[in-house]
């Protein structure tokens, strides 16, 4: 039987339910030593399949992987920019450039502003070091294991303002070696016992309980490494975003995403990432790769996308950008602040370099959301209802059309001529065509250089979005309209029936009046 198909794998992730009491004597009840014999008995020959799997994926000793930053995008649309204003004046309120922002902001998102940026100090937490007076904001909520965040805000459009937020974490928060050295075992068995010191108790394996609750997880050794390293990724991104949120809510935050646009950024000490086939590669998202994109002259390599290890992740919203670390740094084996291959070097290197590309790549995750969104609406639309509502269904229209459905019609207006000029450089990635490439990722005619393939995405899904929202709000406005003309039909006929009774009755009831007069 392969693993795949064994009974147990449905106990997954749940457990097996309130065992019924053993009503025999103490003497006949199972000890802890045979319940959980009896556990892991579908599965005897997993310990096997353990050495191998922990033996194959196993760090090198000399080799460290580290998950150096994260890079959390935000959008600002018509509807949602008031918030960002708000942002910035609650930002360093006693900052003597407040006013300057504001003011920059403004000016990018007029018609004569055009493309540009603008950076704003570096967030630190109390007790750390400080660049300098102006340079540094503090903030003592920043997340554990969190050393410092940079913010830059991007002006692509009038309609739309992105602001880039990379998080630097610190050498222990982000180490990811132990959990690739670490042994994991197929099943994770977990038993619960009724009673007083049930923890003690279920330890103790000659222990004979009345009713027991065993929980049984069935998955690979690999597949369980892989999970780890994805947990603390996860946990980070999670409190980062939480912080990110809170002080810059824009259009991702009021979608409730489980994850927004977030870019990871790795960095190991000896294998090229997207380069090489080690299996424990894959447990961080940097096995090979057919396409992946290598800056020309930086030393990173970007992959858009990635496998989702939870139903919840969505790989059109994560990316990642991996270094090894001589190739990234400006000197490398120093330890200088901005050009050493330490963790704060390399992150705060690539938000100064990089954090425009980020935003180019953010725009994308843009047009994806107003797409599901639309999806949406035009799905919940043609829902079959049992009772008819054409006020609620005509206000619902109406809500769209002046909040989403107008951000993404003027979005999606300027992003057809939009030229990818932020006011600084972006730095160039080509595709990565090398003799280990398959012959037809080498044979491609689209665009093989990162930023005209993101600008031809962005003009591709600006144009589809564009003929999706004429249609679907046209369908859905002139079905609204027919439905209340429908009920003002009925509406008129029913007025008129009333009428014409109400008359019928007022008729009536003089015709008795007179003849009751007349008999007076």
């Amino acid at each position: 039987m392969t693993k795949g198909d064994d009974p147990a794998a449905a106990a997954a992730e749940h457990g097996d339910g309130e065992q019924p009491k053993q009503k025999q004597g103490w003497r006949r009840r199972l000890s802890i030593r045979v319940l959980r014999r009896e556990a892991i008995e579908p599965g005897p020959g997993w310990a096997d399949s353990d050495r191998r799997d922990n033996s194959d994926t196993h760090l090198p000793a000399s080799e460290t992987v580290h998950l150096g930053g994260l890079i959390l995008a935000e959008a600002f649309t018509p509807s949602t920019v008031s918030a960002l204003y708000k942002a910035l004046e609650d930002f360093g309120a006693q900052h003597r450039n407040k006013d300057m922002w504001i003011a920059q902001l403004a000016k990018g998102r007029s018609a004569a502003g055009g493309a540009g940026g603008l950076t704003l100090p570096v967030v630190r937490r109390p007790g750390s070091w400080v660049l300098g007076v102006g340079l540094m904001q503090i903030d003592p909520a920043l997340p554990d294991g969190i050393d410092s965040v940079n913010l830059d805000l991007f002006f692509p459009t009038p309609s739309l303002t992105m602001i880039v937020a990379t998080f630097t974490l610190t050498d222990q928060a982000g180490d990811l070696s132990e959990l690739l050295r670490a042994d994991y075992h197929t099943i994770d068995f977990r038993m619960w016992v009724g009673g007083r010191f049930d923890q003690a108790r279920a330890r103790i394996p000659w222990a004979r309980p009345v009713h027991h609750r065993v929980s049984r997880t069935l998955r690979t050794a690999e597949d369980q490494k892989g999970l780890a390293c994805e947990s603390l990724i996860a946990t980070h991104a999670a409190a980062c975003w939480t912080w990110f949120a809170s002080r810059f809510p824009g259009r991702f935050s009021a979608e409730r995403l489980v994850h927004p646009p977030t870019v990871r950024l790795l960095l190991t000490k000896e294998s090229v990432p997207f380069k090489a086939h080690p299996r424990w590669f894959g447990h961080v998202g940097l096995a090979y790769a057919p396409e992946a994109w290598r800056s020309t002259d930086l030393g990173w390599a970007f992959k858009l996308g990635d496998w989702p290890r939870d139903w919840r992740h969505d790989d059109r919203f994560i990316a990642t950008a991996a270094a090894r670390r001589e190739d990234a740094a400006t000197a490398p084996g120093r330890s200088t602040i901005f050009t050493g291959d330490t963790i704060w070097a390399l992150t705060e290197g690539f938000a100064e370099k990089q954090s425009s590309l980020v935003a180019c790549w953010a725009i994308t995750c843009v047009m994806s959301l107003y797409t599901d969104q639309l999806a949406r609406l035009r799905d919940k639309a043609g829902k079959p209802r049992l009772l008819s509502r054409p006020v609620r269904q005509a206000l619902d229209l109406d809500r769209y059309l002046i909040r989403d459905g107008l951000d993404a019609s003027t979005v999606t207006s300027d992003l057809r001529g939009f030229t990818m000029a932020f006011g600084r450089d972006i730095p160039e990635y080509s595709l990565d065509l090398d003799d280990s490439n398959p012959a037809w990722v080498r044979a491609r005619k689209e665009p093989r250089e990162l930023i005209a393939s993101l600008r031809e995405r962005i003009r591709n899904q600006a144009s589809w979005l564009t003929r999706d929202i004429e249609a679907t709000t046209g369908h859905i406005r002139a079905s609204a309209e027919l439905r209340q003309a429908i009920a003002n039909t009925r509406l008129q006929r029913r007025i008129l029936v009333l009428t014409v009774v109400t008359i019928a009755i007022a008729v009536i009831s003089l015709v008795v009046a007179l003849r009751t007069a007349g008999h007076h």
